[in-house]
């Protein structure tokens, strides 16, 4: 049978810890025996407190003093009062081994923790959410962050970027369409002389932004970087009342909007020779819709009452309400 030195405490299966660890808060024993009918006596923790194997607490500066401070000697345990158990074999410790009054206690390098009270093992930085950008490789002893294709990762913030041109910001004041240069700052006007623009999208891959107009009643489309200049764009779907949502579908190439005067959702090509009118019945006051092609979802916000946000696969099936409490007026939604 395994015997336990006298500042060790044995677990009911068999197992030896430090005696410090008996009723510590934290299970040190497999079976957890460590914690079962512990006093609950005044936290004995720091590093100039004592736990007397019988439960007292005394000052540290008592341990190994040749009075018995511990009703039970817990605090004079003869043989390692004077031993510095780090001396050998490094007290068994697989990289640091710190020497206390009583027993010694192992400790890891940077980028280690202990698997057992004795051995070090990597830590998984990459279960850390949010600690890299975009991927995370686990190291031995660290980590190394890298971007996706397409990406590469800014040398001052280490966050992941796009390659390619400078974004920019696209919006309407309801008169024209401008675009602000999210770099240089750079702000030109794009449309103008629109009567009353609510909504718009944009296709960067193709360099098209669509916008509904509710004064024309209509849904157009223009080329964006023509030197600088504004004018020509295409009618794409007339027809529609009150047009007050638009998304883009930028890799199926479909544009979605909704229709506050007809409460209806549809969608159509990019030239408008194709539509369908995907929801024409539950909808009251259907406002903001975005589209995830990645995974073929459409939503929506609908603040009629009740009002609601739904989801769709694009193709209009599978309908579902996903927000109906707490929502009064959900007027913009983004993904």
């Amino acid at each position: 049978v395994r015997t336990c030195g006298p500042d060790h405490f044995k677990c009911d299966d068999g197992n030896c810890i430090p005696g410090s660890r008996q009723c510590n808060g934290l299970r040190d024993c497999a079976d957890g025996s460590d914690e079962v009918n512990c006093r609950n006596m005044t936290q004995c923790n720091g590093p100039d407190k004592f736990k007397c194997r019988s439960g007292e607490c005394i000052e540290m500066s008592k341990v190994c003093n040749k009075a018995r401070d511990c009703p039970d000697w817990s605090d004079e345990p003869i043989k390692e009062c004077n031993l510095n158990e780090c001396l050998l074999n490094n007290g068994g410790c697989s990289h640091i081994c710190r020497d206390m009054v009583i027993g010694f206690e192992c400790d890891c390098t940077p980028g280690l923790q202990l698997i057992d009270h004795k051995t070090c093992g990597d830590i998984n930085e990459c279960l850390n959410p949010g600690i890299c950008s975009q991927i995370c490789i686990n190291l031995k002893g660290g980590y190394k962050c890298e971007c996706h294709n397409g990406y590469q990762m800014d040398p001052t913030t280490a966050v992941c970027k796009a390659v390619g041109k400078e974004p920019c910001l696209i919006f309407t004041n309801r008169r024209d369409i401008r675009r602000l240069g999210l770099e240089r700052k750079e702000y030109t006007q794009i449309v103008e002389q629109q009567r009353n623009t609510v909504a718009l999208d944009a296709d960067f891959n193709q360099q098209m932004i669509f916008w509904a107009d509710l004064g024309q009643k209509a849904i157009y489309s223009t080329v964006l970087d023509k030197r600088g200049e504004v004018g020509s764009h295409t009618k794409v779907i007339d027809n529609v009342q009150t047009p007050v949502g638009v998304a883009v579908d930028w890799i199926y190439k479909n544009l979605y909007w909704s229709d506050l005067g007809t409460k209806t959702i549809a969608v159509a090509n990019f030239n408008g020779t194709k539509q369908k009118v995907l929801f024409s019945s539950g909808l009251k006051e259907p406002a903001s819709i975005a589209v995830d092609p990645l995974s073929g979802f459409l939503y929506w916000s609908d603040w009629g009452e009740p009002a609601k946000i739904e989801k769709s696969g694009m193709n209009g099936v599978d309908r579902q309400v996903l927000v109906e409490t707490d929502i009064q007026w959900p007027n913009g939604i983004t993904l």
